[in-house]
């Protein structure tokens, strides 16, 4: 699905930090956890495999397909991103958050179909948020706010979903709950999951749990 071929990358401000020369390659339905400390470039890496980031050399191949042959909206509609945290500072609905992940379906006027509702609706009942589709995103704790990230990555009805630290800041009892989810998705869904985290306990967890057949990998580094 996947194939990132010998990518180096370093940022313009100059603080010296870099990636240099990785490859990694990712199989449809694997749910694969990459491992590792704060500042070691796990979310950079994240940006590159979304398109926010240019490799200053290297390849990624998406489907076959490289990434220059991929429009913005073309690789939305492949590829979804649920954030480690976030706060809006307007007051939009759990469905409103959710419905933003439309976008890429969405006609030149930004107006929703009867069909993209239906779609956002099916997303609030499979990560199980239905119920709070009209409080506000920031009235609901941060597990119920996590769930509703997931649901608007699922409306984008992408192949692959990246998550950043997707159990930051959530007490145990939630941060097992986002993985049930997520392992859930990958088996039924069949949705391809690339997990960041510097949590090897959880990391552990999900490595062991013999709730799937899915193929799961841990990067080590």
């Amino acid at each position: 699905m996947l194939l990132i071929n010998d990518i180096s990358f370093q940022y313009d401000d100059g603080d010296g930090f870099a990636i240099e020369n990785l490859n990694l390659s990712v199989q449809s339905g694997e749910f694969i956890t990459i491992l590792g400390p704060n500042g070691s470039g796990k979310s950079t890496l994240l940006g590159l495999i979304l398109g926010n980031l240019n490799p200053r050399t290297g390849e990624i191949v998406f489907q076959d397909k490289p990434y220059s042959q991929y429009s913005k909206r073309g690789l939305a509609q492949k590829i979804s991103f649920v954030p480690q945290r976030y706060y809006s500072v307007f007051p939009f609905s759990v469905f409103e958050i959710v419905m933003m992940g439309r976008t890429p379906y969405l006609n030149s006027l930004g107006f929703e179909k009867q069909t993209d509702i239906q779609t956002v609706n099916d997303a609030l009942k499979e990560v199980g948020i239905y119920h709070l589709r009209n409080k506000s995103i920031n009235s609901i704790s941060g597990g119920e706010a996590q769930r509703a990230f997931i649901a608007r990555a699922l409306v984008q009805e992408p192949e692959l979903i990246l998550l950043d630290e997707p159990n930051a800041h959530l007490d145990l009892e939630h941060q097992i709950s986002i993985f049930e989810l997520l392992k859930k998705l990958n088996i039924e869904n069949r949705v391809t999951i690339i997990v960041v985290s510097h949590d090897l306990n959880l990391a552990g967890l999900l490595w062991f749990s013999n709730n799937s057949n899915a193929e799961r990998r841990n990067i080590f580094r």
